[in-house]
């Protein structure tokens, strides 16, 4: 007998919230089938301001329920990190609004179902260039990267 999704979706919730600590509303979890059964991707929102938004990844097997290995991925802070931007005096106001929109962009970027690593290579690359002050961005960036490989 096969685990359907329903059942999959009821797993990873007490999975996430018995191991993991974490609570993730069924709004932010994905679930696609995949080669063990069930993928499932949950999105974790922060609560208290500084808290990070966490992106978990782990499979379901179909046939025996068996939870696989949780990759989890932070997602940048981004009212502490454009806060962070705004009290920089070396950045004019245009340069500030850019780094800001770039910061706003790998958030979108991260949440995405696939993320396109073409374009995380990009911003990585931009921040390095152009934001290299933002060392917490550049390694999420990084880490999600590394996470795609």
């Amino acid at each position: 007998m096969s685990i359907t999704k329903e059942q999959a979706l009821e797993l990873a919730d007490k999975w996430l919230l018995k191991f993991e600590g974490k609570v993730v509303l069924r709004d932010n979890m994905n679930i696609n089938k995949s080669a063990e059964g069930w993928r499932i991707t949950a999105r974790t929102i922060p609560i208290i301001l500084g808290m990070e938004t966490e992106i978990m990844n782990f499979s379901i097997n179909a046939e025996t329920g068996e939870i696989g290995v949780c990759l989890t991925i932070a997602v940048p802070n981004i009212p502490v990190i454009l806060k962070e931007i705004d009290e920089r005096k070396d950045l004019d106001e245009p340069k500030k609004e850019q780094v800001k929109e770039k910061v706003r962009e790998v958030n979108e970027e991260a949440k995405k179902e696939p993320i396109d690593k073409k374009k995380m290579s990009n911003l990585k690359k931009w921040f390095e260039d152009n934001a290299s002050f933002l060392k917490d961005v550049i390694s999420i960036i990084a880490k999600i990267l590394s996470k795609l490989s």
